[in-house]
Order: structure tokens, then sequence, then C-alpha cells
């Protein structure tokens, strides 16, 4: 009884809060806040808990066979067997030395960290993207890049990028390649 006439004490003081017009107050001034942190949070880099690289990042099969399995653990079956080496895969997450990653293809998986290099490879996103003499469309074509067939990556600017691979140098419009992204330079 006691207890109760304590609490009927303080009634008047929070009787205000359930009105409409304060309660949309502070509904106010919670998403101007938030939205006045959005920028800061859009800018930031993520990294792995436990690498401290960032997240995601491109990296590349280090072995002619290494498997993606269905969980970050050696117990988790394995969805398939990758038989490309220097195949770019893009690491998404991590759970020890687990990283989860996503193909050119889509499928997605668990590879063990020490079955990937962090050198970078790319592969063709359509079925095919011609190689050239220079990082000019005019340029004539002197091969073709395969789908699945990785070509290092010696250089990438805005546009082009120069690879290796396969007795041919040189050079590819950035946006047919898949294994690196639009906005990043590799010098």
């Amino acid at each position: 009884m006691e207890r109760d006439r304590k609490f009927q004490n303080l009634e008047p003081l929070f009787s205000d809060l359930a009105r409409p017009p304060f309660a949309s107050a502070i509904a106010g001034v919670l998403l101007a806040a938030l939205l006045a942190l959005l920028p800061a949070a859009a800018g930031a880099v993520v990294t792995g808990p436990f690498s401290g690289e960032r997240l995601p990042r491109y990296a590349a099969l280090k072995a002619e066979l290494v498997y993606l399995r269905k969980g970050p653990g050696g117990e988790y079956a394995v969805d398939f067997e990758l038989t490309r080496r220097h195949l770019p895969v893009r690491i998404v997450g991590e759970h020890g030395p687990w990283r989860r990653v996503v193909l050119h293809d889509g499928e997605t998986g668990w590879i063990h960290r020490v079955m990937l290099t962090s050198a970078r490879y790319v592969v063709a996103r359509a079925a095919a993207a011609p190689i050239r003499n220079a990082p000019d469309p005019r340029s004539g074509p002197i091969a073709s890049l395969e789908a699945a067939t990785p070509m290092r990556i010696r250089r990438c600017g805005l546009s082009w990028c120069r690879l290796e691979g396969h007795g041919v140098v040189g050079w590819a419009a950035k946006d047919a390649l898949w294994g690196v992204e639009a906005t990043e330079i590799l010098e």
C-alpha cells in the first residue's frame, strides 16, 4: 500500500509524456540525431574482427583444390570443390581463421584463410572481355579474357586495368572485370 502511494505522487510528473505533441517532439529529436550520424557511418571503414583488414575485400584461391564449405569449420559439409587456382573471391565476413566469400557467379561459402592469397586476380563479368594493347576502346583486341579464367592485376586506374597471364599482357575495361571495385586504384 505504501509503495502504491509513492508512485501515485510521480504520476502527475509523467502524465505529459503520453500526450502526442510531446511524443512526436521526442521522436523528431531522435530522428534528427540519427540522420546526423548517417554520413559519418556511411564513410566508416568496416574491418574484420579477426584479421583487422577491410571488409569487403578481394583475395584469390591459393591452391588448385579448395573446398567451399557451408560453415566456418572443417566439420561443415563441402558445397563445392573449387579447382581453379587464382580464382578471385570477395571476402565479406570472418569467423576465426575462416573467411566467408562470394564467388564471381554469386555462390557463397566459407574458406580457410590458408587457402587464400592477397594477390589480386580478376575474371570477366560476362562470357568474355577483350584484352587490348592500350587502355583505349579503339585499340585492337589481342586476346579475350574468359569468365572463369583468372588474370593477375598489375595495376588499375579509374577505367582500365593492366592484366597479365596465360602468355598475354594487356589492358581490359574495369567495368568488364570481376575482382576489382569500380572506385579502386591499384598501383
